[in-house]
């Protein structure tokens, strides 16, 4: 059903784009889509990494030991901190888990501020009635879509299924 959905949608936006003469991306926003696809590869990582045990006995990826890297020693119960921040504002250099969901926040503010970056101007190109549209599949829409295919694209390839 989802597959169905993400389709049917992609199609309509691919109807409506090409019957709108609107639909030409600045460079602020191509940059911003590829923050979206970013985000999405991340937390398609993030996701295996998490749900699906992808990266066992790789030190830095594996959920279940990469943890114990922010602590001094963590078999012998020295939890302090391995080195300053490691615990704290430094967590996202301890492991895959936290690094990827450092990325997947970052390149989502990326990408909502390019692509909302140049808004009150881009809006003035276009007649009243066509304003909507710019927002809603420009700025909304397509940015939702090409993230959650990218997520899907990297959670696939990294966890086949089970």
């Amino acid at each position: 059903m989802k597959k169905i959905a993400i389709s049917s949608l992609a199609f309509f936006l691919t109807i409506s784009t090409q019957a709108q003469r609107w639909w030409k991306p600045t460079k602020n926003e191509l940059i911003g889509y590829s923050g979206f696809i970013s985000a999405g590869v991340s937390n398609g990582f993030n996701q295996a990494i998490e749900h699906h045990s992808y990266g066992l006995g790789n030190p830095f990826v594996d959920i279940s030991e990469s943890y114990k890297r922010k602590y001094k020693d963590y078999a012998a119960g020295n939890f302090k901190e391995a080195y300053f921040g490691s615990k704290t504002f430094l967590v996202w250099t301890t492991d895959a888990f936290h690094l990827s969901n450092t990325l997947e926040k970052g390149f989502l503010i990326t990408g909502v501020t390019l692509t909302v970056w140049d808004l009150k101007s881009e809006l003035k190109k276009y007649e009243k009635k066509d304003r909507w549209k710019v927002i809603v599949f420009k700025k909304i829409l397509f940015p939702l879509l090409i993230q959650n295919l990218a997520f899907e694209a990297t959670f696939n390839n990294l966890h086949p299924g089970d």
